[in-house]
């Protein structure tokens, strides 16, 4: 649970099992997955939908044939916001919308 103190929601209980919900955007691993999704553009089902990760006509271009440049650190752009915006390498930005409405979402 101190791994994720910064990002912590809420405690939550199981039975006899106590942890935390956290915030997924602080978790490094998450974020470069995130990355590789909408670079291979996949589809994931879930019970109530599809989770579509499409990139732009410039992704390959920024993300380049190398991983490991934005495989790379993953940092905040300390902007104050609503949304949660960070920074895979030197090339890559990641912006999570917080606020989500129906429809097509940019």
């Amino acid at each position: 649970m101190r791994a994720v103190q910064d990002a912590t929601i809420a405690r939550v209980r199981q039975q006899g099992r106590v942890g935390v919900l956290a915030d997924a955007f602080a978790d490094e691993d998450f974020c470069r997955a995130i990355a590789t999704a909408i670079g291979a553009g996949e589809d994931i089902r879930c019970a109530r939908g599809t989770i579509r990760f499409m990139r732009t006509g410039v992704f390959a271009e920024l993300a380049g044939s190398d991983v490991a440049v934005w495989q790379g650190q993953v940092r905040s752009t300390g902007a104050q916001s609503s949304n949660t915006v960070l920074v895979l390498g030197e090339r890559l930005l990641l912006k999570a919308y917080r606020r989500l409405h129906a429809g097509i979402n940019p």
